[in-house]
């Protein structure tokens, strides 16, 4: 249902008489509507204090027992809510009891996997390994003050990546006289509907989204259906020779980088763009890449971001 109304909104008829930011606009609310009308929806409160083998049997189990022990204190002298209490008291520590053997059980086999990934690995560890859990990033100490609000916080951390940001004005210049390798030109970047699809099939779901609320989950639930208006919206672009500032916008998480977890200068950014953006520069990539190879316009000393080569060539080379 979810592509069949992606599928018949007539997007070329839309898109034709907007701005290209217009469009990136209504395309989002557009899909994100259509989701809201096709997928259930429902509140879930959860508590950062649960362990994760707390599933949602055991979740149950403790509401169960909750209330069973609530109508117990209206009426202690009845038998029958008391025993009703021991036996679901007694279920719940049977489900926990396999539950939490199953968590542990899951990780070693995870732990012991080779297919695991280093990422993975890492961060299982991580999880067990810290047994205390504090703050991701704690008050932060600025103007010989500890700041604590979160709101002031942001504003800290925006304020000094901002900072770190701005244009160096100097006298450089660039060079008026280039050396061309080639007679060939790199004027059209060719693309299609299958392009799209390919790249969208081929993108990690682990990966966070950016503000826009699109996740990789929700694009390819979408399928081939949501290629089409992708598609006019990259030539528009392409044709107008304009990069969206819809998708220039990011949300910003810092990093610790080092040292004190309170001082902001030992933080760094962390850009989360929206996915739309990243699918239109792998389909100029793509296309530039293939330019570059094909005219052998890139250097053999370029080992990084290369397919089946690697910065650890470099070093082997130097050494030996």
């Amino acid at each position: 249902m979810i592509q069949r109304a992606i599928g018949n909104f007539n997007w070329e008829t839309t898109f034709s008489s907007l701005h290209i930011d217009d469009c990136i606009k209504l395309f989002n609310e557009t899909v994100l509507n259509i989701f809201s009308n096709f997928c259930p929806s429902k509140i879930i409160v959860c508590n950062d204090k649960d362990p994760p083998w707390h599933t949602n049997e055991v979740k149950n189990l403790i509401t169960l027992k909750n209330h069973a022990f609530k109508m117990y204190q209206e009426n202690p002298s009845g038998n029958f809510e008391y025993d009703h209490v021991l036996a679901i008291t007694k279920q719940l520590n049977e489900t926990l009891k396999v539950s939490k053997e199953e968590y542990y059980e899951k990780l070693t086999s995870q732990l012991m996997n080779p297919a695991t990934s280093t990422k993975k690995y890492w961060s299982i560890l991580k999880t067990h390994l810290n047994g205390k859990k504090i703050p991701l990033i704690p008050p932060l100490l600025h103007n010989n003050e500890f700041i604590s609000d979160f709101t002031e916080k942001a504003q800290i951390f925006n304020e000094f990546f901002s900072n770190q940001c701005t244009p160096i004005d100097n006298d450089s210049e660039i060079p008026r006289r280039i050396i061309l390798e080639t007679n060939e030109t790199f004027e059209h970047i060719d693309f299609s509907v299958a392009d799209i699809f390919n790249i969208i099939r081929n993108l990690d779901s682990n990966k966070a989204h950016g503000y826009d609320n699109l996740s990789v989950k929700l694009i390819k639930i979408c399928g081939f259906s949501i290629c089409r208006p992708l598609e006019i919206i990259f030539q528009k672009c392409l044709a107008q020779g304009i990069f969206p500032e819809y998708w220039k916008r990011a949300n910003v998480v810092p990093i610790h980088k080092k040292n004190e977890k309170n001082l902001v200068g030992n933080y760094r950014p962390i850009s989360l763009l929206p996915i739309f953006s990243k699918i239109f520069e792998r389909l100029i990539f793509n296309s530039f890449y293939n330019y570059l190879i094909a005219h052998d316009l890139l250097t053999h000393c370029q080992s990084g971001f290369r397919p089946g080569d690697s910065c650890s060539n470099r070093f082997l080379l130097i050494t030996h």
